[in-house]
């Protein structure tokens, strides 16, 4: 007899003979179909078997392996074992997917036999899984049960992930988990392979990649690919196909690190493509390449390309779903995996189910239920368009390993729960509440949720699957660290949730009685502040009361949970003994994604949760990360969660045992609360679930009766919520006869009853129910009562109460109603409808709305009135006035809200539904909130969703005459009263929510959005003081709940009881009582007896979040038509604006659109108002329409634009301005979400004076200059700019230069007088250096008390000047200290006739760099000490370069340093300053775009001035250097002599300032310990490492310089934005004084005894060289060694100035390595360290490609040109020149001739770097011969970028490399010798040999080739060297048959001859570059070669019989050889070649 069974009976096999159950009734997943022949024997294991494989099956390795494994022998003659490919399998289901085989199988067994029939071969595979199973768990030797099978899965895509990049499980491990899983029918392994923390896929291309040092976790772990072969090996083996992700363009933090650039970039492409080359390689069975694609912002171009680079492979691609910003129908892939709630189904593309599979957030036991439960994306079986699921496992949180790994995550447990689903299908609903479901499946029904019914069909499928994973898990997975035991028999009744009012030790009806020993039951109702609370039923080990995710996203135990709420949970354990067993408890699942940290030393969780067993409280593990701060998701996670840790052990009496559980919920303490339980005795270990325990809440001993006890209890509850007197709910007589039925049940539980009679109870309570509730319609629920008071709110949505505004306001949703605003009363009107009216300020609810407009309040009650009306949702109601109805918003935007919407008719919208309570007031506060009028001194703001709202204004609040901060101190019972702070934090921010009618509700930060200020209307006396109040303390209270007698809103009345203060009194609502410093006693309380200053409050803004957009402020600054607008105000704010340089801002739909115009940037500063800084900011950035890319240059990076939207943010601001600028021309940037933090700032004001005042009225100043004279006077000077512009740049054009004289050093200034006046345009015609003065630098005699003075003057700009027409350089003197000043006279000519001489013509004008002029403190050599300053120059070429001017009379001459040639700044800089360094070189600093660059001068001859200038260096962020974002501004320089305070230490100190912020912003100082010559020996040591900074200015600032004064400080001053911007051209001129101390924070003090000749002598061996290696351009000779450590030894002996200038002169003779003409050389660029110059195929231009082998297309020679050390660059391989530089990004082409190629010097150093510095550049370009990021392409750039450095290589020979047959052709373009063993022969023309037409060659006759001579190499195989030989070049002969050559690679057109082994074979196409070939009319296809007598050369052996030399044979030098090898040999005379 057979019996077949269906997936659905599958339980029944239990009911099969013991012997028998092995094991088909654990097969998991379960069998779609199954026949068992019941008594039938079965197939025993052991035997012969005989495998037969037919009709095209494979050999199935696993299926061989199970038997043989089960001691089995394999061969013929035994039981036949038969494996059949067919064509179907009968009923079986299957649909395409790509790559996915047709799984079904049919097995059939039976005690003689096996047969097993399958579509492919990995049905086969499926089958051989079925076997295994099948034989697991036998207790003696194993059998096969009697059986057919048909099988096959409902979705053929069954996987799991894992993420090793945030993880790393290892190659072995993996092997193991993909047999294992393979068991359970799982066949995809998506394995995630590259993160952020981690690469850990080897490439070969690129072995950075997996570098240790590229990783952040688990680092120096990877796959190395032949461990990819092990996963890959196994999982082909078991069926499972493995898909490897390679995520990009995210996730690539650790691809950044070790490529050092992004993914989406060009380097970034070729590197991903190469990578997928090797992954495609590897992975060639994997049908899909995973891309990732999520989480960063990219385009869908990039996408695609990379998409399109798989399918080239051969491959189909896969992506996540949702991609940032991109629609899945914009690209091309075709496998969308879906994420998250946001993942949806992608039209026309596979789709996998991935949205709520992450392992990493579930708990063990809930979350796996509802997995389990739900269908595949509302789907119960696959499509092409939903292929399947896979459970993915995250660790973004680090755990301690793998095995952790799988433990932590349940990752066993959780993949084969999917497996099942996914093979056998079904599933009743979709686990989420069709969040982001398409329309059309909406239908298909969510909310299966987490929860495990009590009873029916889902409940019996899942206990069903249980079972038999834990019958796998002691058996195949005995091994593996599961936490999963059994849950299915534990029960729990759980109650309503009680309101907590925010505090956790509340405690409620069953706390009191729970917490005791008594095993009583416990009442199933309870009462609470006259409201009834049920309870209910609920089974799991694990219970979520609220998920995760929130019950709109998953159904959890609460239909509406809400925070500051309390539950309980408990049953009764029967135990058959007393025993000791483990407690898996658990409060909190800490999610493997998160960083949240652990609990409290003591507590189980943040909320305060509680277990008591049989009445002792079992107390909280020991944490490990109690009190870490988990700053990072790089502390691991430990024993937080129950699988991490031993169970708790406990004791079970015999009998029932009582467990009860206290469940408090919070918004605190994590970010994804779960409020949870899970409570489950296993073994002491926690290995097993404790057999014989029965879990039950009505303590039932068997599982039947508690199933009828479920159902009642479940009924109770329900009636209990619809059958009560609340508004929407029904009479409770209408439930009488249910109840009958409930009480006659209930009394028959200690009864014996069978199953049927148990099922008929439950039955019977079912159909009773559904009568009751058939019964209750809308027209017989209750309804309000006149003369109550009720709140009425939208449970389900967002729980938001209607609350007034006042009079003509609309009704707003609140979520928090702690006021009577949200208490109504309904008043009956004639017609029996209601009038609603506020109870606080008496205002009516008016139905006279437009349809989707808000409900507004009015002073009188309306025309018409409000019915309330039943809702699709029972209890809850509709509330409608005709077509008006209430309907609750759920939109920010709309202030959440109560609109007119629904029709009057809508009766299940979710905002249509309320629920109307009756709540308790004072009826003496009825009408309290009539407002008074007072204008709040604060903005209000409103509570969105649970958080404050965007734009949240902050606030301090001070209180009495010492002014308290008023305080939150985290405790409970009191606020505190703070003295003074130095920084606020969050506990000091208040802000206001309300009106002056209803009251201001006061939040706090620190507290959150949920609790309010609220204080007792009861005054208590405080003892000891008189009146009362004193001992009344406001507190932060919960204003969902608050106490009883405590209001949470507040008045303001103005008081005046504290002088010259805006104070006032802050007073409860609805009192007289105002808040006090009582008795300054340190707590905020009251004085119920009056108001005075103790009461007078203060409030001052602290910080706000802003965003800025045109609905948030006003444009206030515009042109005429007021489109275009340059400056936006805020009206959240006052004073916090955004300002540009230009009218270059628009806004459009909420959004800011900044264009930059022809000026090609824009200038965009943030302003906050004064006493505040910018915190932060940040925003989206695009492109506006189609722009070209622009260029965001914020604190010292770039940031590219383009069409796809990008984000950016900045913080940690502490300037009260914040400037970025953004680069390009005619194009525009669209800015969104720009959000602003601005804070108060709390740093007390430095002292300062305002030497200079600029207004919005007066006449502007600039460019401030100081110096100190002899006599004491501080003299300060500036720009006096009546034209409001620089020298030539406006109009009238006058500038004066005021001073300004302080004889105190800088504590009180004398009046401001002018130096000298500009006559503006007047002057024009008659002595035009009249026009204006301006740019001062100034410079005070350290020997008198004369002072000079430099301006540049006239009326020409600088950038227009010309030789003949530029700006003047104006001196002046004074001889009294700066009190009075002589005439000006122009010295410009004297030092331009100096440049006259420069060789390329001289400069068009000149600028020297305003502020100080250093004068020398050791150098005298005229009548002064020498003075030095800096100019800018504009060569004759347009080039802006820099000099330094010495002068040795006081500035009467001026001579150039280190002559007019040498710029020791070529390119990249701007306005420069020079000073004197402490070893008496001198330094020049100059502006550049964020930074400084510097050089440094080197005297040879001080007393000539002779010496040499180093390399310059820039110092910005790269180099932790002098960081000055988009720096356009000058600074000054300055060298201290201090001393460290932490070990006394003498050195020396530089300072720099420079604007700190981005632009012209924040000013201040730089300072760097200079302890040995070491820190400034070269510009590069001096240019980085800086030790740290002090900010000056907090403002918009700009130019700055100081001085030192004779007080020992710092003068220092600066422009600033004190009282206005600079659009009226100029600054306020700030003079601060400060210390060292204060500039370094007390780390230095002045020390004058420091000595520069000791910091010197440090560092001194420094100095001392090393020889190079003899082969790059600029290395030391070893012959100059000696000399210069010689003068190095003599400095040390005696240290003095000469002494240190003869090292100069040591190092300035020392020979180096120089280009030299005839010499060859390749470049190699130092960032791409195997680049090397050659011809680009299209001949016109030069490029670079990496190459590690020498070959002739790299070989350069150096033509002298005109001036001396000038050269042609030439590469005689292509005969051809490198072309000059021209504009940027554009290459330079290649010239023919020397006429018009490039000029080149170069600038190396002694570490053989080189800047290759073009000299005839186009005008105006860089100089630098730089190598591009794409690493090809060259293009001018300044020199001192690292990729314009090149190591510039002698070479003396190049390779030809020798094939094993002997022979190579070559043509070169250079003369060579050849090496020993080396022949050069010509070809001669083709001959007839032997009848064999050959190719006749003669010997060259010499050892040097010459240049362009075609030759055959003929030589022993190998490399052989040829050496450069320096001879004149051939010509080259030019015919059109004979023997020929090529320099490049050549495509010919005929037929041609080329050498192929050792003969000539006829082809066509291309050949090689430098190579020989034949052309000529030969009618044969190959020509083997012949020496010159016309015998063939090959001798294929020289050998005798007995293995002697036939005859002597000798090499080519002569030897005799007694056993030769292949290559030439002379034998008998001739050269031979033996083969």
């Amino acid at each position: 007899m057979k019996k077949t069974f269906l997936t659905l009976a599958f339980a029944a096999l239990a009911l099969m003979p013991q012997a028998l159950q092995a094991k088909v009734e654990h097969l998991l997943p379960k069998p779609q179909q199954i026949t068992v022949t019941e008594g039938a024997a079965p197939f025993a294991l052991g035997g012969a078997v005989t495998i037969s494989y037919n009709g095209g099956a494979a050999q199935c390795e696993l299926l061989e392996e199970f038997f043989t494994q089960n001691g089995c022998t394999l061969g013929q003659g035994g039981t036949t074992v038969r494996v059949d490919i067919v064509d179907g399998i009968d009923g079986a289901y299957d649909y395409e997917l790509y790559g996915y085989e047709n799984e079904a199988y049919m097995l059939k067994v039976t005690s003689s036999g096996i047969t097993i029939s399958a579509v492919t071969n990995t049905g086969v595979i499926r089958a051989a899984q079925t076997l295994v199973q099948m034989a697991e768990g036998w207790d003696g030797a194993a059998a096969l049960e009697a059986v057919t099978i048909k099988d096959w899965p409902a979705f053929k895509l069954r996987g799991y992930m894992h993420d090793v990049g945030r993880s790393f499980i290892s190659a072995d491990e993996l092997v193991k988990q993909v047999e294992l899983f393979s068991r359970f029918k799982v066949n995809t392994f998506h394995w995630h392979m590259t993160e952020n923390q981690a690469w850990r896929f080897e490439v070969k291309a690129y072995p950075e990649l997996t570098s240790s040092e590229s990783m952040t976790r688990f680092a120096g772990q990877y796959y190395t690919q032949e461990d990819c072969k092990k996963v890959l090996a196994a999982a082909k083996k078991h069926g499972m196909i493995v898909v490897p992700e390679i995520d990009m363009p995210g996730h690539s933090e650790a691809f950044e690190r070790a490529m050092h650039f992004g993914m989406q970039t060009e380097e970034g492409k070729v590197v991903l493509k190469k990578v997928l080359d090797e992954v495609c390689e590897l992975f060639a069975d994997a049908p899909y390449i995973h891309i990732g694609g999520d989480e960063v912002s990219t385009s869908a171009d990039y996408l695609n390309e990379m998409i399109a680079y798989v399918e080239s492979k051969g491959k189909k691609c896969e992506l996540w779903n949702p991609i940032n910003g991109i629609g899945q129908d914009a690209l091309n892939h075709s496998l969308a995996q879906m994420w998250g709630t946001r993942g949806y189904l992608a039209s026309g593309k596979a789709n996998i189910d991935s949205r709520y599979n992450y392992t990493n957030h579930f708990d063990v036991f809930a979350d796996l239920v509802g997995i389990y439960k739900s269908n595949i994306y509302y789907h119960e079986k696959g499509t092409p368009e939903v292929a399947g699921s896979i459970s993915g496992c995250w660790n973004d949180r680090k755990v301690a390993d793998e095995k952790a790994i799988m433990a932590q995550n349940n990752v066993w447990a959780n993949v084969i729960a999917t497996a099942e689903r996914t093979w056998i299908g079904g599933g009743k609903q979709y686990i989420d509440n069709m969040t982001n479901t398409p329309a059309n499946l909406k239908a298909d029904g969510g909310h299966g949720g987490v929860m495990l019914p009590n009873s029916g069909e889902e409940y019996e499928e899942f206990k069903s699957w249980e079972t038999r994973f834990l019958f796998h898990k002691a058996n195949s997975l005995k091994n593996e660290p599961i936490p999963y035991v059994k849950q299915t028999n534990v029960r729990w009744r759980i109650t309503d949730a009680f309101p907590n009012g925010g505090s956790e030790t509340a405690a409620f009806g069953p706390e009191a009685e729970g917490k005791t020993a008594s095993t009583e039951m416990l009442p199933e109702v309870f009462t609470h502040e006259g409201k009834t609370y049920y309870t209910g039923m609920a089974t799991g080990a694990g219970i979520y009361l609220a998920h995760t995710w929130g019950n709109s996203i998953i159904d959890a135990y609460y239909d509406n949970p809400q925070y500051n709420h309390t539950a309980y949970a408990w049953t009764y354990v029967y135990s058959p003994k007393a025993q000791t067993v483990g407690a898996q408890i658990e409060f909190q699942n800490y999610s493997r994604s998160e960083q949240d940290g652990a609990a409290p030393a003591g507590k189980w969780d943040h909320f305060g949760s509680k277990i008591w067993i049989n009445g002792k409280e079992i107390a909280a593990p020991a944490w490990d990360n109690t009190g870490v701060s988990i700053n990072s998701k790089e502390v691991e996670l430990k024993n937080e969660n129950f699988p991490g840790r031993t169970p708790i052990k406990v004791t079970l009496k015999e009998g029932w045992n009582k467990v009860f559980l206290k469940l408090p919920y919070f918004n605190k303490g994590y970010r994804l609360k779960k409020w949870m339980f899970t409570c489950v005795f296993t073994d002491t270990e926690g290995k097993d679930a404790v057999e014989g325990l029965i879990y039950s809440p009505n303590q039932c001993m068997d599982e039947a009766t508690e199933i009828v006890a479920a159902k009642v209890s479940e009924v109770k509850r329900q009636m209990g919520l619809y059958l009560n007197d609340k508004v929407g709910c029904w009479p409770a007589s209408l439930g009488e006869s249910l109840n009958s039925k409930i009480a006659a049940i209930e009394a028959t539980y200690s009864e014996s009853k069978t199953h049927a009679e148990h099922e008929a109870q439950v039955a019977e309570i079912e159909a009773a129910a559904v009568a009751v509730l058939a019964s209750l319609t809308a027209e017989n629920i209750n309804k309000p009562v006149a003369g109550k008071t009720y709140r009425m709110y939208t449970p389900q949505r967002g729980s938001r109460y209607a609350t007034s505004y006042g009079n003509g306001q609309a009704v707003v949703g609140e979520q928090n109603p702690a006021t009577n605003a949200s208490v109504w009363k309904f008043v009956v009107r004639q017609d029996g409808s209601y009038d609603i009216k506020n109870f606080h300020d008496l205002t009516y609810i008016s139905p006279a709305s437009a349809n989707n407009t808000a409900l507004n309040t009015v002073k009188a009650a309306p025309n018409a009135g409000w019915a309330v009306k039943g809702a699709s949702v029972k209890g809850l109601v509709t509330v409608t006035s005709g077509s008006a109805q209430f309907n609750q918003t759920n939109n920010a935007n709309q202030g959440y809200k109560v609109f007119n919407w629904g029709g009057g008719t809508n009766t299940d919208d979710t905002g249509c539904m309320y629920q109307i309570e009756e709540v308790a007031v004072n009826a003496d506060e009825e009408g309290a909130g009539v407002p008074d009028g007072i204008e709040p001194p604060f903005k209000t703001t409103t509570i969105v969703n649970g958080e404050f709202a965007k734009g949240t204004v902050w606030y301090t609040m001070q209180i009495g005459a010492s002014q308290h901060i008023i305080s939150d101190n985290g405790t409970a019972d009191k606020i505190s009263l703070q003295t003074s702070k130095t920084d606020l934090n969050a506990a000091d921010l208040w802000c206001f929510v309300g009106n002056a009618e209803s009251g201001y509700k006061i939040y706090n930060k620190q507290a959150g959005a949920t609790k309010v200020l609220a204080s007792s209307t009861t005054m208590n006396p405080l003892s000891g003081y008189g009146g009362t109040g004193g001992a009344t303390y406001p507190t932060l209270q919960a204003e969902a709940s608050l106490p009883e007698g405590y209001v949470g809103a507040w008045d303001l009345q103005v008081s005046d009881k504290l002088a010259d203060t805006e104070g006032y009194f802050l007073i409860l609502h609805g009192t007289q009582y105002a808040v006090n410093n009582f008795g300054n006693v340190g707590n905020l309380a009251f004085w119920a007896e009056g108001k005075d200053a103790g009461s007078t409050v203060t409030f001052a803004f602290a910080e706000a979040t802003l965003e800025i957009n045109a609905a948030n402020g006003e444009f206030t600054a515009s042109n005429a038509n007021k489109t275009w607008h340059s400056k936006w105000e805020s009206n959240q704010l006052e004073g916090f604006s955004l300002e540009l340089n230009a009218n270059n801002m628009q806004a459009s739909n909420g959004y800011l659109n900044i264009f930059s115009g022809q000026t090609q940037s824009c200038s965009i500063t943030l302003k906050a108002p004064e006493g505040a800084i910018i915190y932060g900011y940040g925003f989206d950035y695009v492109n506006s329409g189609s722009g070209y890319e622009l260029t965001l240059s914020v604190d010292g990076k770039d940031y590219k634009t383009s069409g796809t939207k990008k984000s950016l943010k900045v913080t940690d601001g502490e300037a009260r301005t914040a400037s970025f600028t953004q680069k390009g021309q005619n194009s525009g940037v669209t800015y969104s979400n720009f959000m602003v933090t601005v804070r108060r700032s709390m740093q007390e004001a430095e002292p300062q004076y305002e030497v200079f005042t600029t207004t919005t009225t007066s006449v502007p100043y600039r460019i401030p200059a100081i110096a100190q004279a002899k006599n004491g006077n501080l003299i300060a000077v500036a720009d006096y700019r009546h034209s409001g512009a620089d020298i030539g740049m406006a109009t009238n054009g006058r500038i004066d230069i005021h001073g300004r004289i302080s004889k105190d050093n800088g504590k009180t200034w004398g009046d401001v007088f002018p130096i000298i006046e500009g006559q503006g345009a007047a002057a024009a015609n008659t002595n035009s250096m009249y026009v204006a003065f301006g740019d001062p630098c100034l410079v005070a005699d350290s020997e008198s008390d004369k002072v000079m003075l430099l301006t540049c003057s006239g009326n020409v700009s600088f950038p227009n000047g010309q030789r003949n027409n530029h700006q003047g350089i104006a001196r002046f003197y004074s001889e009294d200290g700066g009190e009075n000043w002589g005439t000006p006279v122009d010295i410009s000519e004297s030092i331009y006739e100096q440049f006259d001489q420069r060789a390329d013509g001289g400069i068009r004008c000149m600028f020297i760099g305003s502020g100080k002029i250093s004068q020398s403190k050791t150098v005298k050599v005229g009548s002064h000490y020498r003075l030095y300053c800096a100019p800018l120059v504009k060569l004759a070429n347009g080039s802006n370069v820099n000099f330094v001017l010495y002068s040795d009379d006081f500035g009467g001459t001026w001579k150039v340093l280190g002559g007019v040639e040498t710029s020791p700044i070529p390119s990249g800089g701007d306005e420069p300053k020079a000073d004197e360094l402490p070893d008496g070189s001198i330094l020049i600093s100059s502006r550049t775009s964020g930074g400084r660059i510097y050089n440094i001068y080197s005297f040879t001859d001080v007393a000539k001035g002779e010496g040499s200038w180093g390399a310059a260096a820039w110092s910005n962020a790269n180099n932790n250097g002098t960081v000055a974002t988009s720096n356009s501004t000058n600074g000054e320089i300055i060298f201290i002599p201090v001393k460290r305070v932490e070990d006394q230490k003498q050195m020396y100190m530089m300072l720099q300032s420079v604007p700190l912020g981005s632009g012209r912003a924040n000013v201040g100082i730089y300072y760097k310990a200079l302890e040995s010559l070491n820190d400034f020996m070269t510009p590069d040591s001096l240019a980085k490492d800086w030790d740290g900074r002090h900010q000056a200015s907090f403002l918009g600032s700009a130019y700055s310089t100081m001085c030192w004064q004779v007080n020992n400080t710092l003068a220092f001053v600066y422009e600033e934005e004190t009282h206005c911007n600079t659009s009226r051209g100029g600054y306020t001129i700030i003079y601060k004084n400060y210390s060292i101390e204060q500039i370094t924070d007390s780390a230095f003090t002045y020390d004058a005894s420091s000595k520069a000749e000791d910091v010197v002598k440090a560092g001194i061996d420094s100095r001392k060289i090393q020889a190079g290696e003899g082969k790059y351009v600029g290395e030391y000779k070893a012959s100059s060694v000696a000399t210069v450590d010689e003068a190095v030894e003599a400095y040390k002996t005696a240290p003095s100035a000469e002494n240190y200038v003869a090292i100069n002169k040591a190092l300035a003779s020392a020979d180096r390595i120089e280009v030299e003409e005839g010499q060859m050389y390749r470049l190699r660029n130092i960032s791409r360290q195997n680049a090397t110059l050659y011809l680009a195929p299209e001949d016109t231009r030069f490029t670079a490609a990496a190459s590690n082998v020498m070959t002739a297309d790299q070989v350069f020679t150096f033509v002298p040109a005109a001036n001396k050390g000038e050269f042609y660059m030439y590469n005689p391989n292509y005969n051809l020149y490198l072309g000059k530089l021209v504009k940027t990004e554009t290459q330079p082409v290649v010239m023919n001739t020397t006429e018009n190629a490039g000029t080149w010097k170069f600038d190396s150093k002694p570490s053989g770097e080189s800047k290759v510095i073009n000299v005839n550049r186009e005008s105006g370009g860089n100089d630098g011969l730089h190598l591009a990021g794409d690493n090809t392409r060259l293009v001018p750039w300044t020199s001192g970028a690292e990729a314009s450095q090149w190591f510039i290589e002698l070479v003396k020979e190049v390779p030809a490399v020798v094939p094993a047959e002997g022979y190579v052709t070559a043509n070169l373009p250079f003369a060579v010798k050849l090496p020993q063993g080396l022949v050069a022969y010509k070809a001669v023309a083709p001959a007839m040999v032997n009848d064999v037409m050959c190719m006749y060659i003669e010997e060259l006759g010499t050892e040097v080739v010459p240049a362009n001579t075609p030759v055959v190499l003929a030589g022993e195989a190998g490399v052989h060297m040829l050496q450069f030989v320096n001879l004149p070049v051939a010509a080259t002969a030019d015919s059109e048959q004979g023997w020929k050559g090529t320099l490049r690679a050549t495509t010919l057109q005929d037929q041609f001859f080329a050498l192929q082994g050792d003969q000539f074979v006829k082809t066509t196409g291309s050949i090689a570059a430098n190579k020989a070939y034949y052309i000529g009319d030969v009618d044969v296809e190959a020509m083997p070669i012949s020496l010159e007598d016309g015998t063939e050369t090959g001798i294929d052996e020289l050998e005798g019989e007995n293995g002697s030399v036939k005859t002597e044979v000798y090499d080519l030098s002569g030897r005799r050889v007694a056993k030769p090898v292949s290559g030439i040999y002379v034998v008998d005379g001739k050269k031979v070649l033996v083969k």
